[in-house]
């Protein structure tokens, strides 16, 4: 399975800084058999929005993979924040 999807801000960011978007991927129903492997990933970060992809190997999740997400702007207080 291969799908995407525009997530919007509501409200959208202001202020003219970076917006900073963190993701994890799992599922909605909890099974007992391995699931196959996913990939996913994030594009298009804007103040109003972004898109996230999400690839499924072998049969997929029967559409029960959930993308969570948490966006900022700004790292807080007592975090830290970088890229490798």
């Amino acid at each position: 399975m291969f799908a995407c999807k525009r997530i919007s801000f509501k409200p959208p960011f202001y202020g003219g800084h970076q917006v900073n978007v963190l993701a994890s991927i799992g599922h909605t129903v909890k099974s007992s058999l391995p699931r196959n492997s996913a990939a996913f990933w994030i594009e298009s970060v804007t103040t109003n929005g972004f898109k996230v992809c999400v690839l499924e190997y072998g049969k997929g999740s029967n559409e029960t993979a959930q993308v969570n997400w948490v966006a900022f702007q700004n790292a807080p207080s007592g975090s830290q924040f970088g890229s490798i």
